[in-house]
């Protein structure tokens, strides 16, 4: 009985260092690896294997806040998922509003609430958003500072009266200085509150903070104030509303360009018709007046049939994408 009992325990101790054990420590792994960089306002698809099936994880995304002493993240999304039957979860990053240095960690959920149990499968995993070219906005930190409402490098050592300024690194190759992870990035930092698109009702986003459940897509590089009633991708500007696509922007540009070609032919119809009146029987004055009220009725007609030739040609015959009566 005794030999049976020591073969039995044998048999589970073997067992659960041959099979159980590596099943719980097998290591999760995520594709693509590393996660690379993502554009402002898109996404990224990531799957997440190798973990226990039908069990519920932690995913957190962190952005980085600050340098100094040490880096430090401030966590700005975090949520459970519960993995499917062959251990795999696939889910979207992004879109993000904001260019900077980024983490994700996943990891074991705790049973009865959402939250991480301590350890991690995933990461941290780092990645970026908005093009980091590898080079820091101030050289020789931190006796060289960043100030971000200059946008200059400031030298806090030389004198405590008036401080030296110089420009960043990042303005010598033509990029922006991300004051978070103090690094050049290809894309500018977006400016708090000026969105393209407005957050969904409830939405509990909070754009000074960056923080929120609710990421949605900016103009990033244009930075312009939102359109209202625009479904189109458009900048507020002192002449109106501007559309950024390249179809749009030409409608806009033509727009333009005819009411301020009807303004002068007006002005120069006005002109004429004056000249007329006040010409006192002066042959010439007379007939200066009349040639300069052809001429602005000819220039007005010239418009019109003009952008009507355009939508022939790019409406009806071309049918250029984008371009519509």
């Amino acid at each position: 009985m005794g030999k049976i009992i020591t073969a039995f325990i044998l048999a589970f101790f073997f067992f659960s260092i041959f099979v159980l054990l590596p099943r719980q420590i097998k290591a999760a792994t995520i594709k693509p690896d590393p996660i690379g960089d993502l554009d402002i306002g898109k996404s990224k698809m990531l799957t997440i294997s190798s973990l226990i099936p039908n069990k519920k994880y932690y995913w957190q995304e962190q952005k980085l806040t600050s340098t100094i002493p040490g880096p430090g993240y401030s966590p700005f999304f975090a949520d459970c998922y519960i993995a499917n039957s062959s251990g795999v979860i696939e889910k979207e990053i992004g879109p993000f509003i904001y260019v900077g240095m980024y983490q994700l960690t996943i990891s074991p959920a705790s049973t009865s609430r959402c939250e991480s149990n301590g350890t991690s499968v995933i990461g941290p995993e780092d990645f970026s958003v908005g093009g980091p070219t590898g080079k820091s906005c101030c050289d020789a930190p931190p006796f060289i500072k960043y100030d971000r409402s200059t946008d200059r490098c400031n030298n806090i050592i030389v004198n405590f009266l008036v401080t030296p300024t110089q420009p960043t690194q990042c303005a010598a190759l033509r990029t922006f200085c991300e004051p978070d992870s103090l690094q050049c990035f290809t894309t500018q930092t977006v400016v708090a509150g000026k969105i393209c698109k407005e957050p969904k009702p409830g939405s509990d986003f909070d754009p000074t903070k960056g923080i929120g459940t609710d990421k949605y897509a900016v103009c990033a590089k244009a930075g312009g104030l939102k359109c209202e009633g625009e479904t189109k991708p458009a900048i507020k500007t002192a002449i109106g509303c501007i559309h950024t696509n390249p179809a749009d922007l030409v409608q806009d540009v033509l727009k333009f360009a005819l009411g301020i070609g009807g303004g002068l032919a007006f002005l120069m119809m006005l002109l004429g018709a004056f000249q007329m009146l006040t010409s006192a029987g002066n042959p010439e004055t007379l007939q200066a007046g009349k040639d300069r009220l052809t001429s602005a009725v000819i220039g007005l007609l010239f418009i019109i049939f003009a952008v009507l030739l355009l939508q022939i040609i790019g409406v009806d015959i071309l049918g250029i994408p984008g371009f519509e009566r």
